[in-house]
């Protein structure tokens, strides 16, 4: 079992710093369990805790990132920010993801009258040049 060190994460959130695992760990500190054992000891001395135990207040996480593991007043409201910036960008693109089909409808619309408007663009620019020529004459 290795014990991993605890960073300002990245999932979104509207409320608080988010945390997450870092990805380095003490090499020297890592215990050894007998599988069976710990099978054994998580079914009956700590059985699996639910999911509204899982959950951990913004204070908590705001404690746990500046008093345990040292980040700056600063680097936890930036992680809190930025988290809540994603949060709302991410609700924006749910809301978005309504017109989604009428868009590629319109994609698709535009993209088959490109085909015939250069063409009469063309022939508009040739017709707006003949006059400009005409009345400079």
């Amino acid at each position: 079992m290795r014990s991993y060190n605890i960073i300002p994460g990245d999932a979104p959130t509207s409320s608080g710093p988010p945390v997450s695992l870092d990805w380095d760990y003490d090499p020297t500190n890592v215990t050894t369990y007998n599988l069976d054992e710990y099978e054994t000891y998580r079914t009956n001395e700590a059985p699996r805790r639910n999911k509204s135990e899982l959950l951990m207040p913004p204070s908590h996480r705001r404690q746990l990132l500046s008093d345990e593991w040292g980040y700056s007043r600063y680097q936890v409201d930036a992680a809190a920010v930025e988290a809540r910036r994603v949060a709302e960008n991410r609700c924006k693109t749910r809301k978005n993801l309504k017109l989604q089909p009428m868009e590629e409808m319109m994609e698709g619309t535009k993209k088959r009258l490109g085909k015939l408007i250069p063409a009469t663009t063309k022939s508009n620019a040739n017709v707006v040049s003949s006059f400009r020529r005409s009345k400079s004459t």
